[in-house]
């Protein structure tokens, strides 16, 4: 396989993300800097893709349309397909795998149950639309992407494979399916937005109020309906939209108040947000 890119692994992002560009027959060993990594890998653009077993070459398993894989960091897969294709690979290291297993699953290995197991083509219509989004904010160059974002998207995506596709989902106790406390989410947005110029890392935020980091960030989800960088993006829009309609500040000194050291980055959120720039924003007041 020929890499394209990749993203997140200088930056120490839970989950690094990688582009492929695959030719018709090709095995998935490739990982970045050789590192243990294992990998979902999602079919981004072209033909069907079919796994294959050397020498025979039998099929054993077919990718179906917006289908993945899982593979672990102990096993090669050998893959063929119709037509050379492009593929995306989230790398996911055992100790990240397995810490969030054990916080869900308590104490459930996360290799027997999700990583190991035979058939590792799966198919789930609603994990493709977070692939996707995940691959286009690592790949961002406008508004590049911050740790607090990627972690967040990372720990909810390995939730959801814990979910779906993990046979102790039901083990999960009721407590850490639900969300937080009022108090305890009164003190997470109060810290968050206490200096709305500085972001909180994730794992700061799950330990005042004492719970897991995977943990934190399911049930910040389910108290708000939106992930933690989604409510501090949108918390600091917010204040922007106060700031311009009650002061005289430039727009520079505005977007510095509220986190954006570029200006043109804030001016691309804030037109995401509010469908408008931040001067014509002023000027409707």
């Amino acid at each position: 396989m020929i890499a394209l890119k990749n993203a997140g692994l200088s930056a120490g992002w839970a989950m690094p993300v990688a582009l492929w560009d695959a030719p018709e027959g090709f095995d998935t060993s490739a990982r970045p800097d050789n590192r243990p990594f294992h990998t979902l890998g999602w079919r981004v653009s072209g033909g069907c893709v079919r796994r294959v077993l050397p020498p025979t070459l039998q099929t054993v398993e077919e990718l179906t349309a917006g289908g993945f894989f899982l593979q672990s960091a102990s096993r090669n897969l050998w893959l063929v397909a119709s037509e050379p294709i492009r593929l995306a690979h989230f790398y996911m290291s055992e100790a990240f795998v397995q810490t969030a297993a054990t916080e869900y699953l308590g104490g459930v290995s996360s290799q027997a149950e999700i990583l190991h197991n035979e058939r590792v083509m799966r198919s789930d219509p609603q994990l493709v639309p977070e692939l996707d989004a995940y691959l286009r904010r690592a790949f961002d160059q406008e508004e590049p992407a911050t740790r607090l974002e990627m972690d967040s998207r990372a720990s909810l995506l390995v939730l959801h494979l814990l979910k779906h596709h993990s046979v102790a989902w039901r083990k999960i106790p009721d407590s850490k399916r639900g969300g937080l406390p009022p108090r305890h989410l009164r003190r997470v947005c109060d810290a968050m937005t206490s200096d709305l110029r500085v972001e909180v890392p994730l794992r700061t935020l799950a330990a005042l109020v004492d719970i897991s980091y995977h943990h934190f960030c399911h049930a910040f989800k389910v108290s708000t309906g939106t992930a933690p960088y989604q409510w501090l993006v949108e918390t600091r829009v917010a204040h922007a939209c106060e700031l311009l309609r009650t002061t005289g500040h430039p727009v520079a000194d505005v977007a510095a108040a509220v986190g954006y050291d570029d200006p043109s980055q804030f001016t691309r959120v804030f037109r995401s947000r509010r469908g408008m720039t931040p001067c014509a924003y002023r000027g409707q007041w």
